[in-house]
């Protein structure tokens, strides 16, 4: 629980807040840095997609030459046991591949930095508002160690995941196009529109990813500095969606955070979220701290200089 008393060098003052003078700034460096992780790794599983793509598509216009409607339409045909075969044979060369890729160590460089600048911001608002700085060891610590280790696991099987599904996606997309007679280009072409897909959402997924970090590693140090209260700050670009542009500088409770909606031709859909900033999907948004005097811990801060 927070310690009441009277904040930071306020000793005596009569109950009063402060809106943090400070814009905090998204961490976009760590979003950009996992959006590249991503894409090489799938910059990989595309050159060896275009190097056994020939060979598949052969051994599919092979069957649909000479196989039967109901070879075609046996899921244990030999063309779906070669077929199924190949992609081991990639999914292995993939994994050959990636073997010294630092995929962990670079998830955790993002981790790190989107940390530190998290640290930073909370820095400058103390400063800038309450005109004190803060106990840095007090915000650091292993509840924070645990956050950031969580996240970099979490991520890490997020990425591989995607690489893994990708795979069973265009391995599907072939015996299914085989069972229905497509052309092996009408096939390759489903197969380059199941890639873009894939890579859109990993780059999805970065966003959606460091904006929650970062979300968790705010409310967390705030709240354990006695901060119960936050202003709505978007991007404010023309990515931020309706709903947070309404909400943008109004003043919520971490523990009762507004509504989320998405709009339609028909008004406003509300989705039966309640979020703060940061923790709505793919959200850049930041909390701009409410300093309430008679809230405030004072072992997170040092004493105003005389």
């Amino acid at each position: 629980m927070p310690v009441k008393n009277n904040g930071p060098g306020m000793t005596g003052r009569s109950s009063m807040t402060k809106k943090s003078k400070i814009e905090p700034e998204y961490p976009q460096w760590a979003e950009s840095k996992m959006r590249a992780i991503e894409n090489r790794r799938l910059k990989e599983l595309k050159k060896i997609v275009r190097e056994s793509m020939p060979e598949i598509l052969a051994i599919v216009a092979e069957e649909q030459k000479t196989g039967s409607d109901s070879i075609r339409h046996d899921g244990y045909s030999d063309m779906v046991r070669r077929i199924q075969n190949r992609f081991r044979i990639m999914r292995d060369r993939l994994s050959r591949r990636l073997k010294t890729d630092p995929l962990e160590r670079d998830v955790r460089r993002c981790a790190d930095y989107t940390d530190r600048r998290q640290l930073k911001e909370w820095q400058r608002s103390v400063r800038a508002t309450l005109g004190v700085d803060i106990h840095d060891d007090f915000f650091l610590g292993e509840r924070y160690d645990q956050m950031l280790k969580r996240w970099v696991e979490q991520n890490v099987s997020f990425i591989t995941s995607i690489e893994s599904d990708c795979f069973d996606d265009m391995e599907n997309v072939i015996i299914e196009g085989f069972a229905k007679g497509r052309t092996p280009a009408a096939i390759s072409n489903e197969i380059q529109r199941r890639f873009d897909v894939t890579k859109s959402k990993a780059n999805l997924l970065a966003r959606d990813q460091v904006g929650t970090l970062s979300a968790n590693l705010t409310r967390t140090r705030q709240e354990s500095a006695g901060v119960e209260e936050y202003i709505w700050s978007s991007s404010g670009d023309e990515r931020v969606r309706e709903c947070h542009r309404e909400l943008d500088g109004r003043k919520f409770r971490y523990d009762d955070p507004p509504a989320m909606w998405y709009m339609t031709k028909h008004g406003k859909v509300y989705s039966g979220r309640h979020c703060n900033p940061g923790e709505d999907y793919q959200c850049r948004c930041v909390a701009k701290p409410v300093f309430n005097f008679d809230r405030l811990n004072s072992a997170a801060f040092k004493e105003k200089k005389q």
